[in-house]
């Protein structure tokens, strides 16, 4: 069985490039594992896993190469398709059990399309192969939270920023306390201006936004994916 990349991102077979990003951006927000406040472990590894198979929808679908060689293995169906999204059947919904859009199959999906050798194994792009692969491993599955970085950076940075001026803060107070031992309130003053100018230097260009979002605490996050998702749907529903 093969997993119905369409269907777990709800959109035909015959969406174009733009229909493939913006329902990724809705799937990916709706089964982000930061969205769910106070999960249990079990609920967190259930979203994560379904973030996942996301992520590896968009990574063979968002490719024009990568795409034509998926469509090439995938069975043809004339009915049965339901724009509502991913399935929560082991088969996908259709006659035959063609289709298996669980986290497994996505899995084993990579493992032998990617693998060398594979229809897919001249499209693999090692940048975003998961982080704890193998060196060289071409057949392993995209980094869910790479490619949700690379496709959010336009719109994740501003909700970054708006709620996490770390450095800034940081490096107001440490050029307050330095400003004050040498010139007390008027160099506590330009110690805090000068400091926090460096600080957001840092904030701006020490990290990649996502890794700045991935050190926020869970409920910074979990309002970041709430306010995104509010944009991305309003987007989304408006097509």
């Amino acid at each position: 069985m093969i997993p119905d990349y369409y269907e777990i991102l709800g959109i035909k077979p015959d969406a174009d490039e733009t229909q493939i990003r913006q329902a990724y951006k809705k799937q990916s927000l709706l089964t982000h594992p930061d969205r769910i406040k106070n999960a249990t472990e079990a609920q967190r590894l259930e979203a994560t896993k379904k973030f996942q198979t996301v992520a590896d929808a968009y990574y063979v679908l968002s490719d024009a190469n990568r795409r034509r060689a998926y469509d090439s293995q995938r069975p043809s169906r004339s009915s049965g398709f339901s724009s509502g999204g991913a399935s929560s059947s082991s088969t996908g919904g259709f006659p035959g059990g063609f289709y298996d859009n669980s986290d497994s199959a996505s899995a084993n999906f990579f493992q032998s399309f990617f693998s060398k050798g594979g229809p897919g194994s001249e499209f693999a792009d090692e940048d975003v192969r998961s982080d704890d692969s193998d060196e060289g491993d071409t057949s392993a599955r995209p980094n869910a939270d790479h490619v949700f970085g690379d496709v959010f950076e336009e719109l994740l940075r501003p909700e970054v920023e708006r709620v996490m001026p770390f450095w800034r803060w940081i490096g107001a107070a440490s050029g307050a306390a330095l400003g004050f031992i040498a010139g007390n309130l008027p160099g506590a003053a330009i110690g805090a201006y000068g400091g926090g100018k460096l600080g957001a230097i840092r904030d701006a260009k020490g990290k990649a936004v996502v890794a700045v979002f991935k050190d926020l605490g869970g409920d910074e996050r979990a309002a970041i994916i709430s306010a995104l998702l509010k944009k991305v749907v309003g987007t989304v529903t408006s097509m």
